[in-house]
């Protein structure tokens, strides 16, 4: 059985136990066909790129091996983020492309990631006409194609981070002028080939932290998200007294940045900074983010003349509304964050331009900057293990059924004037995730006690 291993966003599985070169293969011929399908293209061009974990090389080369028997043409990357991949399928105009990564997950757990043309999200599981990557895999046919594809390959680096000082030119002179010091750990993964590619043009004085390609990631695990990976760049920030901290996950397609007291700063605290910034110089644009930012986001972003908007949670439904609402700037709570100029998927060298940006033309510091946010009382998102997950948002609803509003983008979002929280379930797991924000810290706590008493009962 393969079902475990495709999800919501992406194909993931324990390598070989789960996800071995031949399910590669076979994925790789599925994705094609079901290319061909969408496109209505017999001759499809792909990009292919890989993270650096110790088993890529090995699911690269099963599925390299599959779009060739295809009969496709393939662009080989080689290493790259999956920011980088996503711009290079769109840059070479690509029918879409394979990414071989786990993200953030630590091995021996490796994956793929998908995108269609104009590097479109692909949900391996479901997509919006109803068919899915999983179907075409489970009903493969014997290999009728008798020619062989081909393989080239190609750098994109100049041109990925030429593209984002063409977006955005950050003035260069006055970021000089204020002698920014920047640690950056990128925490042995992919990411580094692209941050140090954009560093090298920018005027900031830069510590390398864990900037050594190693697919075992030795230092900490490979999601700035957790508190225990950033633990290093912290004591780092306050050693070197620099002026902040950036961290990346293992495929750079998430950061997160730290003040310049070591403090860690929640993603969407670090959007409503970006949201203002970009609202400064493109008044009207919407504003996109995921349903379990602080309130402050949107409250800022209606004072700054901008138009919120509200998605469920993932990057497939944030970058597909993205598109449909032609919004400018989308971010999700674990540290991803989209830009529509660079083409509607994760930007996170954009965002650190951005804070560069800020930083340049203030006297504030970050952690000042920070502060000007009006802020609620928030929970990290806590999970809980619920078998009956749909018994257990029932419970919720009846038991809130006096709210100001009730929602069911994604889970159950409960509202009241003073408080609010989103429940919504895994995907994969008999877990459900809870984020809950209040107007006071003890008002906060005394509602994720009472939910929490009520989940369990």
């Amino acid at each position: 059985m393969s079902n475990g291993i495709f999800r919501a966003y992406d194909v993931r599985g324990n390598v070989p136990d789960e996800l071995d070169d031949e399910k590669a293969h076979n994925i790789a011929r599925a994705f094609t066909q079901w290319l061909r399908n969408k496109t209505g293209k017999k001759q499809l061009t792909v990009v292919l790129g890989r993270d650096n974990r110790l088993t890529s090389p090995l699911l690269f080369d099963a599925v390299l091996h599959g779009f060739l028997e295809e009969g496709v043409h393939v662009i080989d990357v080689g290493l790259c983020s999956s920011p980088h991949f996503y711009f290079s399928v769109l840059h070479l105009q690509a029918d879409g492309g394979i990414h071989v990564t786990a993200s953030h997950i630590p091995p021996p757990t490796n994956g793929l990631k998908f995108a269609g043309p104009a590097a479109s999200p692909i949900s391996p599981q479901q997509n919006e006409d109803g068919t899915s990557i999983q179907d075409f895999f489970e009903k493969l046919p014997k290999l009728q194609n008798n020619t062989l594809g081909s393989v080239e390959s190609k750098d994109t680096m100049d041109a990925y981070i030429a593209r984002h000082f063409e977006i955005f030119p950050i003035d260069k002179e006055l970021l000089k002028q204020k002698k920014i010091k920047a640690v950056i750990d990128t925490g042995n993964g992919v990411s580094v080939l692209s941050m140090q590619s954009l560093v090298l043009q920018l005027p900031i004085t830069v510590i390398p932290l864990y900037w050594e390609l190693d697919g075992t990631f030795p230092h900490h695990v490979p999601n700035p998200m957790l508190p225990e990976a950033t633990k290093d760049l912290q004591q780092k920030i306050v050693e070197e007294r620099a002026d902040l901290g950036v961290a990346l996950d293992s495929d750079g397609d998430r950061i997160v940045f730290i003040d310049e007291k070591g403090n860690r700063i929640m993603s969407d605290l670090t959007t409503t900074l970006i949201a203002q910034e970009i609202l400064n110089h493109h008044q009207g644009e919407t504003i996109l983010y995921d349903l379990r930012a602080t309130h402050s986001l949107p409250e800022t972003i209606l004072a700054t003349n901008g138009k919120p908007s509200v998605s469920r949670v993932g990057h497939t439904f944030i970058k597909e509304q993205m598109r449909k609402e032609h919004a400018f700037f989308a971010s999700e709570v674990a540290g991803h964050l989209y830009f529509r100029e660079i083409g509607y998927y994760e930007a996170p060298l954009l965002a650190f331009m951005y804070l560069l940006s800020l930083l340049s033309s203030t006297s504030k510091t970050l952690s000042q900057l920070i502060e000007t946010i009006h802020t609620y009382s928030k929970t990290e998102e806590i999970n809980i293990e619920i078998t009956n997950k749909e018994g257990a948002l029932k419970k919720i609803e009846t038991r809130y059924s006096d709210a100001k509003t009730i929602s069911h983008l994604d889970g159950i979002t409960i509202e009241y004037t003073d408080w609010w929280v989103n429940i919504r379930p895994s995907n994969n797991e008999d877990v459900l995730r809870i984020n809950l924000e209040a107007n006071t810290e003890k008002l906060r706590d005394i509602k994720l006690q009472e939910i929490l008493l009520l989940l369990k009962s």
